[in-house]
């Protein structure tokens, strides 16, 4: 904890002035009666806890950040306060936040009050918009930081996060689970548990043999002419599986599926970092073959899984990616990856 920060904390100094205020009363009587000295023991004790407090948040700069796509003020307000409350859990206290960084809600929260349409340049702008707030939240606390990442809104676009702020940062990342106890966000991707000491960077290590999933296609690309591949991830309810297969058939591009072996909801005790490190492999490796022009990106995935395949591909992988819009029953291409 610098100095500087101290200096201009107020409560530190109120605290401090009771305490020297109750020794020096004490003093000037000439004698400590037990009920003096408890208090100023009292007292110095509280000095101590919030010296100590300070200290440790400082120390392990911990930094939350939320995105919230498209929802009305009571859902917004939930949002909220859930991702408080799971903040609470790692003893990241808002109130703290604000007097030892002067963090308030509007620092560490984006909101987009309308869904994304199926504009590629409303995309493009929110994510930029996304990532320059991240940013300035960066630059507001210096040294090494572990972001807490939440997000209320697409996988796609969770997905585009994670290429643009994810690939450069130590995080953790909440899944929201409903119905699953007193808080419905857990911490299912979190390099601060993680004993690999690559952290994050684990990601893009490349694995041959799968454990969790599955990955069908890819014989299609060997003595294939350079061309576009197209993609489904299959590792959450919906599956795109059908609407990418018919595009298929029309434009005669190769079709890979990737689908976890759990066909559904990924239950929370399994490795969703090692999930996640599979399904980036398969991606890397085709991205990297010699004959693939780009990669066209289906997802059907939940956010955690999508944040960390991003932060794991970057923006320098050739990809276009789809966004899947319930209305229209069917995927549309929202972003490319390299231009985010």
């Amino acid at each position: 904890m610098s100095f500087k920060t101290l200096l201009w904390d107020q409560d530190f100094w109120l605290i401090l002035i009771a305490t020297i205020g109750f020794g020096a009363d004490a003093a000037a009587e000439g004698k400590l009666t037990i009920l003096r000295i408890i208090t100023i023991v009292a007292m110095a004790g509280i000095v101590v806890s919030y010296l100590f407090r300070k200290i440790k948040l400082q120390k392990e700069k911990r930094v939350p950040y939320l995105v919230v796509i498209g929802k009305g003020d009571s859902q917004y307000r939930d949002t909220r306060s859930q991702v408080e409350t799971a903040l609470a859990d790692f003893r990241i206290h808002v109130h703290e936040l604000k007097r030892a960084f002067g963090l308030h809600g509007e620092d560490w929260i984006f909101r987009r009050e309308s869904q994304l349409s199926t504009d590629p340049e409303v995309w493009k702008t929110t994510i930029t918009k996304i990532e320059n707030k991240f940013w300035r939240l960066a630059e507001r606390i210096p040294g090494r930081k572990t972001y807490h990442f939440f997000m209320n809104g697409p996988a796609t676009l969770a997905f585009a996060m994670g290429a643009t702020i994810g690939s450069r940062n130590e995080y953790v990342f909440y899944h929201y689970m409903p119905a699953s106890g007193r808080n419905p966000y857990h911490d299912i991707i979190n390099f601060e548990k993680s004993d690999s000491p690559e952290g994050h960077h684990k990601l893009k290590t490349k694995i041959k043999k799968y454990k969790m999933i599955h990955a069908s296609g890819e014989d299609k690309l060997n003595g294939m002419p350079r061309r576009d591949v197209l993609v489904a991830l299959y590792l959450a309810g919906h599956s795109p599986v059908g609407d990418v297969t018919e595009r298929s058939k029309q434009s005669g591009l190769p079709l890979i599926v990737i689908q976890s072996k759990f066909k559904g909801t990924i239950p929370l005790d399994q490795d969703w970092i090692l999930l996640s490190q599979e399904v980036s492999s398969v991606l890397l490796d085709i991205a990297g073959r010699e004959n693939v022009e780009r990669l066209h990106l289906f997802l059907s995935v939940p956010l955690p899984i999508a944040f960390c395949v991003g932060s794991a591909m970057g923006k320098f992988v050739r990809a276009t990616v789809y966004n899947y819009f319930p209305g229209l029953g069917g995927y549309e291409k929202v972003f490319n990856l390299e231009e985010c």
